[in-house]
């Protein structure tokens, strides 16, 4: 009972904090929750809801693995949930609301204190039926259990949501008096709960019935978007055989839903084969490759759902959805998002963010010159992800820079206006609502287009949707124009660990337990280690003390602190953090508490911190700053930045050797990531150290400078030994073993031990080496708005 009882607590506690923020579980089961080995509970699977298996519902015939039913029954709603806990308005296609989960809650309390199952059938569907017509009896309750319990169970399980306990909060409240030995007078003992009223259930269960019955017939007839439905359907979209959705720069934005709702086009990566956009009807079970798309990035469709337009190899481009030679718009040296509008008839203009660093342009949809659109105000870096609003002369935005936001701005006008501050990219939908990003929660927020104000509050659509990290913008969701919506999972950082590996890939001990972790950096003495913790737009750095086991934080500061690098004495860490709305460089003494500002250092990443100079990175442009020598303090004039580098392809993840000779660095020249290594630092005498045309990331030197390491793109450790002076000898590429590294990150999520024999590596909680990422597609979702 004692053990029970703890349990349910930590349940309801977590299902309140969820409802405190608008989330409704709405699958609460027993496979959904989890006890850690110190007792702590966590409740999972929150806002998911999956088709039936393949195998189908009588693959699991015992209830609480039976599958999570989410398919659209009748018109007039969906079943959505897991059978044996599902509230009985759930099971009638009634929308689900904060006393469903109340039920569910009510279903696993009762089956914890007996340890028997409530409701059981042979079939989901007699399960179903069991649920909204079968007399509940408390009789089997344990003779110890408190009378305030049983009556919590009974008030949980009354089939009138009405006269149901209406807030999870008032079980959790009753369940810690219980706990605490605060009973009230002892009653008899409610042995039965009528069934209100019972029936009147039968019509919705022989509905049910009849609905599960045509599965076999109808299993993907329901995928297709009907947007005068009222029904909310998901269902998951699988990467094509032998490809991974999670490819180099793709962990957002790399995904888009055709206006028309029929297709997800998606940019996935292949063995032997440099990325290529792919297409998914929603009517079919098959992706089709769109051959001669190598290199792409960030897909757009033309508005009448025919043409996908992309960037591959320093060119706008676009293709016919049913294949055939790609055709040439335009330049665009790196480009990050693009729109499309075209009047009855027409192709059409497209305006698109040709750079990482610049205003927006536009040109013809056939090809021609580019034209600037938008130009950068004071502190701004570069106009991304561009939506043409309905009326195809104005264009939503996002600008980029120290104080990120969205405007609206009309073609042929210098005049614009300020929507919201943002860190990631928006979108615009039907029938006028403004979806976007807050800590990994898709938010519609109801959109004036007259005023191009927001109105009223935000109302959550999806939770754990990737978001791409630090000021880049990306999001991974899309949207068509009659209710479709696609997204990958992720969230800023995920639910992640560190963890220690040795060579021959063994885990070797825990380094930090799961949280909301971003990059790591092992100091070069290998006592400490600096990770990025928190949630996508309110990030710090946290310090911890290998040898002692304490974590604690090191910065503070409002806003996102990110890039972390450590000086050679492992004394000191140099990061991009903000101050008074400014963003910039700082540096920070090991337990000083001072952080001081590098007087113009300006706005751009920070990559390394090579003896006396940090390297900075805007795009394909590398500079070098001169790094403070002392102590934080002494920095007190503004320093020139001198670059070394700039090129029209991105480059990223630079670290320079220990001797200072040499750099290491991911590049695109190629078309994919590769790794090179060019003498610093003059940037000269390179060459490509990865192999096999798959694809590398995320190279990092041994501190002795014996060995580099890098990440292929299937996610390899590999290791290469180097004999580095005035020339480069590189032994043959070995691989060391598979991880877990997200190598869509544009940062390290790695380090290494100064004689390279044991790696930390930050990995999902929860995922398998080589598990296979799937998109996420729900129809209807305007829907969700009603709630």
């Amino acid at each position: 009972m004692d053990e029970a009882l703890k349990i349910a607590r930590q349940i309801a506690d977590a299902v309140e904090y969820a409802h405190d923020r608008g989330i409704i579980h709405r699958d609460l089961k027993p496979a959904n929750i989890k006890v850690n080995p110190d007792g702590s509970v966590k409740v999972l699977d929150f806002g998911l809801a999956k088709a039936l298996d393949e195998s189908g519902p009588a693959a699991h015939p015992h209830g609480t693995m039976s599958p999570t039913l989410s398919l659209t029954a009748t018109h007039a709603g969906v079943i959505l949930g897991t059978a044996a806990y599902m509230a009985p308005e759930q099971a009638k296609g009634r929308p689900a609301d904060r006393r469903s989960d109340v039920w569910a809650f009510g279903v696993v309390l009762y089956e914890m204190l007996t340890g028997q199952r409530m409701f059981g059938g042979d079939s989901v569907a007699e399960t179903l039926a069991s649920v909204m017509k079968e007399q509940i009896t408390l009789a089997d309750l344990p003779a110890e259990t408190p009378h305030t319990v049983r009556r919590l169970v009974a008030r949980c399980l009354d089939r009138d949501p009405r006269r149901r306990l209406q807030s999870i909060g008032e079980a959790r409240i009753v369940i810690e008096d219980a706990i605490e030995g605060v009973v009230v007078e002892e009653a008899a003992p409610q042995p039965v709960l009528a069934s209100r009223p019972a029936a009147s259930n039968w019509p919705w269960a022989l509905a049910a019935v009849a609905g599960l019955a045509a599965v076999g017939a109808v299993a993907w007839a329901w995928s297709r978007p009907v947007a005068t439905a009222a029904a909310v359907a998901r269902f998951t979209v699988p990467p094509p055989n032998g490809t991974t959705i999670t490819g180099y720069r793709s962990q957002a934005s790399n995904l888009a839903v055709s206006p028309n709702g029929k297709y997800v086009a998606f940019v996935a990566d292949e063995a032997g084969r440099d990325r290529t956009i792919w297409v998914r009807a929603l009517d079919s079970l098959i992706a089709q490759r769109l051959d001669r798309t190598e290199g792409a990035t960030y897909p757009f469709w033309s508005p009448d759902s025919q043409h996908i337009a992309y960037f591959a190899n320093g060119s706008l481009m676009r293709i016919s959805v049913a294949g055939g030679a790609p055709l040439r718009i335009c330049d665009a040296l790196d480009g990050e998002g693009g729109t499309w509008f075209q009047e009855e008839g027409e192709d059409g203009i497209i305006v698109f963010a040709p750079t990482q660093s610049g205003g927006l342009q536009r040109v013809l949809a056939q090809g021609g010159v580019a034209a600037p659109v938008t130009k950068l105000a004071e502190g701004e870096l570069a106009h991304t992800f561009p939506q043409f609003l309905p009326d195809g002369r104005r264009v939503l935005y996002l600008a980029r820079g120290a104080k990120q936001a969205l405007y609206v701005q009309s073609l042929g006008s210098d005049e614009r206006t300020f929507v919201m501050n943002s860190l990631g990219r928006a979108a615009f939908s039907p029938p006028g609502f403004l979806l976007y990003l807050r800590d990994g929660t898709l938010l519609a927020h109801r959109f004036n287009l007259d005023t191009l104000g927001l109105e009223g509050e935000p109302i959550s659509i999806a939770q754990d949707v990737r978001f791409g990290g630090g000021n880049n913008g990306r999001n991974a969701f899309g949207i068509s124009s009659n209710g479709v919506l696609a997204y990958r999972s992720g969230g800023f950082g995920g639910n992640a660990q560190v963890t220690w590996y040795t060579r021959d890939g063994k885990a070797d001990g825990s380094a930090l337990e799961s949280g909301e972790y971003g990059p790591i950096q092992l100091s070069p003495d290998d006592k400490r280690l600096v990770v990025i913790r928190g949630s996508a737009d309110d990030r710090d750095l946290w310090l911890k003390e290998l040898t002692s086991g304490v974590l604690s934080r090191l910065t503070s500061a409002a806003g996102a602190e990110v890039d972390p690098v450590w000086s050679a004495d492992s004394r000191r860490v140099a990061y991009v953090g903000s101050s008074e709305g400014k963003r910039g460089l700082f540096v920070t003494l090991i337990g000083s508490g001072k952080h001081t500002p590098i007087p113009g250092a300006g706005e751009d990443s920070l990559e390394d911190w090579a003896d006396k100079y940090l390297l900075t990175r805007r795009g394909g442009a590398i500079s070098l700053l001169p790094a403070p020598e002392e102590s934080p303090s002494s920095v007190s004039a503004a320093i020139k930045a001198q670059e070394v580098l700039n090129e029209p392809y991105a480059i990223d993840t630079l670290q320079v050797s220990p001797d200072g000779k040499w750099v290491a660095y991911a590049s695109l020249e190629s078309g994919q990531p590769e790794v090179i290594v060019a003498s610093f630092p003059a940037f000269t005498d390179r060459r490509q150290i990865s192999t096999g045309g798959s694809g590398a990331v995320q190279p990092r030197w041994r501190v002795d400078g014996r060995e580099l390491f890098f990440v292929t793109r299937d996610e390899q450790l590999m290791a290469v030994d180097v004999k580095a002076g005035a020339t480069l000898d590189t032994g043959p590429v070995r691989t060391l073993f598979q991880t877990a590294i997200n190598t869509a990150s544009q940062v390290h999520m790695y380090a290494v031990t100064r004689d390279g024999k044991r790696f930390l590596i930050r990995e999902p909680v929860g995922r398998e080496t080589g598990a296979v990422e799937q998109l996420y597609v729900v129809t209807n979702w305007t829907s969700l708005l009603r709630r």
